[in-house]
């Protein structure tokens, strides 16, 4: 199955991180390559003309003070934010180089700042579009392009090696799921190993070759071991499904380490998230009972518990592993905290998001209501003992907002990402529409990063020279942040790099980004 994401004209791109099927194939980017070139800012405002899809924004009309509310209290303790004489930048930041063309950026760097990205360079009839990986250097020099062919999931970093699975077709031979492993130096292949005989007994198919669904696949904070989950099914009959199993290789040598049979029904495979630990949990799609388990770094089970509430793992750490769940009288997804060593759950936040683990506690971000049928992009800290707020910055101050005059506000955001010293990095934008069906008449104003403390008090708010629709990857490396931006009237999209003296990643802190995805700030 080809990848799954939203065409960079269509607003925040998805990226998928789940370990879900794949069962629509890429569609929309033009093909030919990015070319990074240095960048200067670009005066005036934000880029103005039609979008050809959806705004893919947040929700929320109009701003809110941006100020830092405390638990249970009434506003207080917060810096107001820049509508309040907050530290912000008294110029926009130019980007040192940009990339443009059919790009399609994941927000992955390594851990000495180059940037990787795909790029569409074919198609084959049927079965999907074939991939070419990107690295770029931190200042943005091309420094390597791989064809990758047909891909499963989305590339991960793990060390010294970027992990992708691709699909192979050979004519007259079955199918492969190759687990292939390129080095962050130059590209060349280090090791691969297909998945396909792991998984599937030869008298599974005595008359036909197996195909196979993969998710994308995770890694743990050691680097040391990389997890796939894959499910073998009859070509061109979804409903036949034989064999899945999580698989553990070496991520030096590609070496099986152990593998572990699943239970799951249907097309999917298995949500994965791994903590720092080495521990591994896992959730079986299994129509009935959706076990959730967790396995030792050999393979051995810890625990297992049933739901039939979670809609994808998050991310485990530092004691905790968080779900995405559904209630039974709502259809309004919460964050729901458990305690990695049983299983159980100890807590429950409002709503999901996207949740960072560190050692100073658990943030995220996510939404939260501030008056009827009004909600607003906020990053929310939160207490683990009780599921409340400790603390809630907004994302949208009124300052920031353009006019309503009779237009819509939307707020886009990048992910949130976690720096050495404990503050946190989000982009964030503005978009207004008038309100008409056929033509929108969308306005991007410029992107602002925002730096926020950990205790929710805003330091700084820069504006970006950029001009278009701010996707939702983003990357720390090497006093570089990296975004992405789509072109407001067309299928293209930018790759741009800004320089932030000062500013690393930080090498502890685990975040998830629609489950199994799980990548840290000093390699992403």
């Amino acid at each position: 199955m080809d990848r799954l994401r939203r065409h960079p004209g269509s607003g925040n791109r998805l990226t998928l991180a789940m370990a879900v099927v794949l069962l629509a194939a890429c569609s929309g980017r033009s093909n030919g390559g990015g070319t990074a070139t240095p960048a200067t800012g670009v005066d005036g405002g934000g880029a103005v003309g039609p979008s050809s899809g959806s705004d893919g924004g947040t929700v929320g009309d109009g701003g809110v003070d941006g100020g830092t509310s405390s638990a249970g209290g009434s506003g207080g303790g917060g810096d107001g934010g820049p509508s309040q004489g907050g530290n912000s930048s008294p110029g926009p930041l130019d980007a040192a180089w940009a990339a443009h063309g059919a790009i399609g950026f994941d927000g992955l760097v390594d851990v000495a700042g180059n940037v990787y990205w795909e790029e569409p360079d074919g198609s084959v009839n049927g079965v999907g579009t074939t991939w070419t990986l990107v690295s770029v250097s931190p200042s943005g020099q091309e420094r390597f392009r791989v064809a990758l062919g047909l891909l499963s999931g989305l590339p991960i970093i793990v060390g010294d090696r970027v992990i992708v699975v691709r699909r192979v077709l050979p004519p007259a031979a079955c199918e492969q799921a190759l687990l292939t492993a390129l080095s962050t130096a130059d590209g060349s292949v280090q090791w691969t190993h297909d998945l396909i005989p792991e998984i599937t007994p030869a008298t599974s198919f005595p008359n036909a070759c197996p195909a196979t669904l993969t998710g994308t696949p995770s890694a743990g904070p050691s680097a040391d071991t990389v997890l796939v989950s894959a499910k073998d099914y009859k070509p061109y009959d979804f409903i036949s499904f034989h064999d899945d199993a999580i698989l553990a290789l070496d991520a030096a040598t590609g070496r099986a380490l152990w593998s572990i049979p699943g239970e799951g029904d249907g097309a999917a495979t298995a949500d994965l998230v791994l903590d720092e630990r080495g521990n591994a949990y896992a959730r079986d799609l299994h129509l009935l009972t959706q076990p959730i388990y967790s396995l030792s770094p050999s393979g051995a089970i810890r625990w297992s518990t049933t739901t039939d509430q979670v809609e994808f793992l998050l991310a485990a750490a530092n004691g905790f592993l968080l779900d995405s769940a559904t209630g039974a009288q709502t259809s309004i997804d919460s964050l729901r905290i458990r305690d990695a060593a049983s299983g159980q759950v100890v807590a429950q936040a409002t709503r999901s998001g996207q949740p960072i683990l560190a050692s100073d506690g658990l943030t995220y971000l996510t939404l939260r209501d501030t008056g009827p049928l009004q909600q607003h992009r906020a990053l929310v800290r939160v207490d683990t003992t009780t599921g409340g707020d400790t603390w809630v910055r907004f994302l949208d101050p009124a300052s920031e907002a353009p006019p309503s005059g009779g237009r819509q506000n939307t707020l886009l955001t990048t992910e949130v990402i976690r720096t050495s010293s404990g503050t946190y990095l989000i982009a964030t934008q503005h978009v207004s529409s008038n309100v008409d069906f056929h033509d929108p008449q969308y306005v991007y104003d410029r992107p602002v990063l925002r730096e926020i403390d950990g205790a929710g008090h805003e330091i700084s708010a820069t504006t970006l020279a950029a001009e278009g629709r701010l996707e939702s990857a983003a990357a720390l490396a090497s006093e570089w942040y990296t975004v992405s931006l789509g072109d407001a009237a067309g299928p293209g999209a930018s790759v741009l790099g800004f320089p932030l003296p000062g500013r690393s990643p930080a090498t502890s802190g685990w975040i998830s980004e629609r489950g199994n995805m799980q990548r840290d700030h000093h390699a992403r």
